[in-house]
């Protein structure tokens, strides 16, 4: 399983994506929302999102975004491009 550099972790968590603690290997990217508020069509995007890119789960954060868990590097841009064809962006991190 490949590991990402130090980095390849800095780049993308400019990006919205933080290092999944857990597996050192994957990352947890927050899908950007409106005060939390998504339509039911957005739930479906985000949903075959999280199984074709991650590990097919996602969670609701305090910040109001839906987080889409375990996605390996390598399916890091494969993601957003998919989510950005449906009008949504990964971000909510910060500025660091």
């Amino acid at each position: 399983m490949y590991r990402p550099t130090t980095e390849e972790i800095q780049k993308v968590k400019g990006m919205g994506f933080l290092i999944d603690k857990t597996t050192m290997c994957h990352f947890n990217g927050r899908v950007l929302t409106v005060n939390g508020r998504v339509t039911a069509k957005t739930l479906s995007v985000i949903a075959e999102a999280a199984e074709k890119f991650g590990n097919g789960y996602a969670a609701m954060t305090t910040r109001q975004t839906i987080e889409i868990q375990h996605i390996p590097y390598e399916n890091i841009l494969p993601l957003v491009k998919f989510l950005a064809q449906h009008g949504l962006e990964i971000g909510g991190t910060g500025p660091k």
